[in-house]
């Protein structure tokens, strides 16, 4: 079993964060996005998550090519 390291939890959480934005607007404004409101929340929703996705795919592509057998 492979130990998880921090970049990958640190997209995790960003991700997770990304996350919790868009239910706060949901729960606030009633939608998930709303152009009207683009420079708010969605801005930071979209940091957020192509941060994450981006820290998580680079942590298991480097893991890939690091410990491959090759």
């Amino acid at each position: 079993m492979q130990k998880i390291d921090a970049i990958t939890v640190a997209g995790a959480v960003f991700v997770l964060v990304g996350l919790l934005i868009v239910f706060d607007h949901l729960l606030i404004c009633g939608r998930f996005f709303d152009l009207g409101d683009i420079l708010h929340h969605e801005f930071f929703e979209a940091i957020f998550f192509t941060a994450g996705l981006v820290l998580m795919l680079t942590s298991v592509i480097n893991r890939k090519f690091m410990f491959s057998p090759n």
